[in-house]
């Protein structure tokens, strides 16, 4: 499609680098595209071995064999078979000289890897996290003791303790949700940035907007109600003597 568009290219020629020379080849067919996790595989080009071998001057040498099976059900099993059956072929049973690769394996790997990426992910965040609580529990406890005198006041009007205390726990919640808020605009950026960089359509997803925000709620809840505790356990008399 990108270098002869709408045409048929059977019988048409094309140029490719062949290790240290450009070799030009002739098209005799043209297969599906084939949707695959990798975007190489579908442009892929396939040469007659025996070109291959005079090009590259492998001396009859196969570095590998690819083979699709109908089903996927065995291939493990599939592929041992044909190691076995290498060995015997060649005489050199035992020595471990063939390996087999497979999609499965792959994703299996890819899968490994990416659970390992994200339990290092998970504990960054988790230490963020509680570092950020942290913070906002000091905040807040600051806070109280700034306000102690107007918490005084309240009390001898008439505020209960937990009216005291869902005050400051709002405020450490607000406080967690805006920081939310301001993660959830920042990773929106980096995904685009990341998504233009590297030429990948990469969207972010609302159960993860809806987690953080979640999360960062969470948090304020958690972390706000030893100070807004403390703020509702104050005595209104020496509260108001606090300056």
């Amino acid at each position: 499609s990108n270098l002869f568009g709408q045409q048929s290219a059977v019988g048409k020629s094309i140029a490719l680098d062949s290790g240290p020379q450009t070799v030009t080849y002739t098209i005799v067919g043209v297969y599906e595209k084939e949707e695959s996790a990798l975007a190489a595989m579908s442009r892929s080009v396939y040469i007659p071995y025996t070109t291959l071998d005079q090009v590259f001057n492998l001396k009859g040498r196969i570095q590998g064999i690819k083979i699709n099976l109908m089903s996927s059900d065995q291939v493990t099993y599939d592929a041992s078979r044909v190691i076995n059956y290498l060995e015997r072929r060649h005489h050199n049973e035992g020595t471990e000289k063939y390996e087999y690769f497979s999609m499965e394996a792959m994703v299996d790997t890819i899968s490994e890897t990416l659970g390992l990426l994200t339990t290092f992910v998970s504990a960054v965040a988790g230490i963020s996290l509680v570092v950020g609580g942290i913070g906002v529990m000091n905040i807040m406890l600051v806070s109280v003791t700034e306000r102690t005198r107007e918490i005084g006041i309240r009390k001898a009007l008439g505020a209960k303790p937990k009216d005291i205390m869902l005050q400051f726990l709002v405020e450490a919640v607000i406080i967690c949700l805006i920081g939310g808020i301001i993660g959830v605009v920042f990773g929106y950026l980096l995904t685009e940035v990341a998504g233009i960089l590297f030429d990948i359509d990469m969207t972010l997803s609302l159960f993860s907007v809806v987690l953080s925000t979640c999360f960062s709620t969470a948090m304020g809840v958690i972390f706000g109600v030893y100070p807004a505790s403390k703020a509702s356990k104050l005595d209104p008399i020496e509260a108001l003597r606090y300056e």
